[in-house]
C-alpha cells in the first residue's frame, strides 16, 4: 500500500499539472524505478553470499539457522523496498494516464 504523502497531487495551488509531470513526476518515475532495481542489484548479491553451514559448525545448530533466517529477512526486507518503489513509480505514472483520459473526455 502506498502512502498518500509519497505522490504528489495536482491542484489549482500548485503545479500545473503538465508541468508538474514533466518535470518532477517523470523524474520521480525515473528514481523510484532506479531505486527499485538498486534494491533488486543488492539482493542478488546479498542471495550470493547466503552463510554456509561449515562456517557455523562449531556453534551450536540454532545459531546457524538464526543467522539464514536473518540473512532470508535481509533479502526480504530489499525485495519489500524494491515492490514499494515499483508501486509508488506506476502511482505517479497512472497520475498522468488518468489525467489524460479526463483531458481527452472532455474534448468529446
Amino acid at each position: 500500500m502506498i502512502d498518500p504523502a509519497e505522490v504528489p497531487q495536482v491542484n489549482l495551488n500548485g503545479s500545473d499539472d503538465q508541468v508538474l509531470f514533466e518535470h518532477y513526476k517523470k523524474n520521480e518515475v525515473e528514481q523510484y524505478m532506479e531505486m527499485a532495481r538498486s534494491m533488486d542489484e543488492a539482493a542478488t548479491l546479498l542471495a550470493k553470499y547466503t552463510p554456509h553451514g561449515r562456517d557455523w559448525q562449531t556453534k551450536p545448530a540454532d545459531t546457524y539457522v538464526a543467522a539464514i533466517k536473518r540473512h532470508h529477512d535481509r533479502i526480504k526486507s530489499l525485495l519489500d523496498m524494491r515492490d514499494e518503489f515499483i508501486a509508488i513509480a506506476d502511482e505517479i505514472a497512472t497520475l498522468e494516464i488518468q489525467k489524460q483520459f479526463r483531458s481527452a473526455g472532455s474534448k468529446s
